[in-house]
């Protein structure tokens, strides 16, 4: 039985950031996943709402605390404090959770 949690690495803004990534949610064909990092993050989600336009995701929501959007269909959240979850995600290894995050965060 695979891991429903692994530990990896994040491009954030201020660098290489080590983070836990968990399953937290599965059913069906689609899961989704909490990535927390190791150690204290702070987001400024104006400059994220930039980055993640430029990646092609349509922004939903945005407030000083957190971004919503939506990308390849499936939904992002990302929080100040550099939590990220993501919602929609046809596969339910962290692996690939991991990996479209990577993608996302990387300008």
């Amino acid at each position: 039985m695979m891991s429903a949690e692994i530990s990896g690495k994040l491009p954030y803004p201020e660098g290489e950031v080590d983070v836990t990534v968990k399953l937290i949610n599965s059913s069906g064909k689609k899961a989704d996943f909490e990535f927390l990092p190791a150690n204290t993050v702070s987001l400024d989600i104006s400059k994220m709402v930039e980055l993640m336009n430029n990646q092609g995701c349509k922004v939903e929501l945005s407030t000083a605390n957190l971004l919503n959007c939506a990308y390849k269909k499936i939904t992002v959240t990302l929080f100040a404090s550099g939590k990220i979850v993501i919602e929609g995600l046809k596969s339910q290894k962290p692996d690939d959770a991991l990996k479209l995050v990577r993608e996302l965060l990387s300008s």
